[in-house]
């Protein structure tokens, strides 16, 4: 059987075809018309040799594939464009008189108008000769095609593809099992007595309200938790003066991480706010005090400027889901921030001017930013909790009630310690 195939390739070799004014020479691998070179590249003309070898009978497209290729995958989609480019070729554009007929969705029949002759010096060469004389003693079969049996050996390409696909859903799986384990080997976990340094925003966009507002709104969202222990601002001013840096230094991440180690605390928490589009992006990010890597990390796109307080009340819930709190601690501890605070930048603005200075001990100079944030938002809790001692303020029993337990307790203490009003006045007027 092999000597059989050997023969017919030498005897295919040294046939020409001939079809119209076309002569097809797959020794010299050239087609000419009239006597002229048509251009082919190496492919098409292979196929074409294949169409002529089997004239007025449909040759499948698998059986192209597998005459040409072989057991390379080759989509059906470049064999449409190698028949393409032969009709180009071969000038092939005529309804009724098509060299190249196609059969929908089987494959492609050749004209049946094909002859077959030996080279011109094919008479001389007695191999030849010999082969031509064995073939047509024992098999008729189209020279140089590859029988069904031959074509069926490998599988056709859309068996290919599928064990292409089965592959790759199979990397797949192994890989998001790897991704999950190490996820899971590299978790965050913190004690109960593991504190958080929160660093300042850094404000990236050209609006000046964000430089102290969003450092309230996410200290009040991260204090609302039991799970999460953050470093109290009597801490973190006695640390600046350990590093001999003044209270009023903005706490970049670096000098967030050097109070972090100074206190061993367990991370630092990073948040910024910039520009995009019309919008902004805020991002935040838990980084370990030694090496600044970043633990874990949520950014969200925010459309509007009144929607950034909701916002990043959304997006560190979920920096602190990734932190390890329970999903149960979550949905207590996860009051919006403009329920807790208020919706108003401005508002926000003007109590974080007040805290800083009821920090720096100037009481009664904080009393006006905290009167402005009041008239700018009347249920902002955190300034009636800062104002309740007074009695000026009678509204601070009533909207004091609307902060969660947890910060209640944090708040009120923190304030005694800054202000030296007494510690447990925000409560004792409800």
């Amino acid at each position: 059987m092999k000597n059989s195939e050997s023969l017919y390739k030498l005897i295919s070799m040294s046939n020409l075809y001939r079809f119209g004014q076309f002569v097809l020479d797959p020794g010299r691998r050239t087609l000419s018309r009239a006597d002229s070179p048509v251009s082919l590249t190496p492919k098409a003309f292979d196929v074409l040799l294949v169409l002529a070898q089997n004239p007025n009978r449909l040759v499948t497209k698998e059986e192209l594939l597998q005459a040409v290729w072989g057991d390379t995958f080759v989509e059906e989609g470049n064999l449409t464009q190698y028949i393409s480019h032969l009709r180009k070729a071969l000038g092939d554009h005529g309804a009724d008189t098509r060299l190249i007929v196609t059969i929908a969705r089987k494959g492609y029949q050749f004209t049946p108008g094909v002859t077959v002759a030996e080279a011109a010096d094919s008479a001389n060469h007695p191999t030849l000769q010999a082969a031509a004389t064995e073939t047509s003693k024992t098999d008729a079969r189209p020279v140089g095609f590859p029988t069904k049996a031959t074509v069926t050996k490998s599988p056709p390409p859309r068996l290919r593809l599928r064990k292409w696909i089965a592959a790759a859903a199979l990397l797949a799986v192994i890989a998001a099992t790897f991704w999950s384990y190490w996820r899971y080997r590299h978790r965050v976990t913190l004690s109960a007595t593991d504190t958080i340094v929160l660093a300042d925003t850094k404000n990236e966009t050209s609006d000046p309200v964000f430089d102290d507002t969003l450092d309230l709104a996410l200290r009040y969202e991260m204090e609302q938790t039991h799970y999460l222990n953050i470093l109290g601002r009597d801490k973190v001013l006695g640390t600046l003066a350990q590093l001999n840096l003044p209270p009023t230094t903005k706490l970049a991440p670096d000098v967030a991480r050097q109070i972090c180690s100074k206190t061993s605390s367990r991370m630092a928490i990073s948040q910024s706010i910039g520009d995009i589009g019309n919008g902004y992006q805020l991002q935040m990010r838990a980084l370990d005090c030694a090496s600044g890597a970043t633990l874990a990390k949520e950014q969200a796109d925010i459309g509007k400027r009144d929607e950034v307080v909701h916002e990043l009340g959304v997006t560190a819930a979920r920096l602190r889901a990734k932190l390890g709190e329970p999903a149960d601690s979550l949905a207590r501890f996860n009051q919006p921030l403009e329920t807790a605070l208020s919706p108003s930048l401005e508002a926000l603005q003007a109590a974080s001017q007040g805290n800083k200075l009821s920090i720096a001990g100037d009481v009664d100079g904080a009393l006006k930013p905290y009167q402005r944030a009041v008239e700018l938002d009347p249920n902002l809790a955190v300034t009636h909790e800062r104002m309740g001692a007074r009695p000026t303020f009678s509204l601070a029993k009533l909207i004091y009630r609307r902060l969660p337990t947890r910060v209640h307790t944090n708040s009120a203490t923190d304030c005694g310690k800054k202000t030296g009003w007494p510690s447990k006045s925000p409560i004792t007027v409800m």
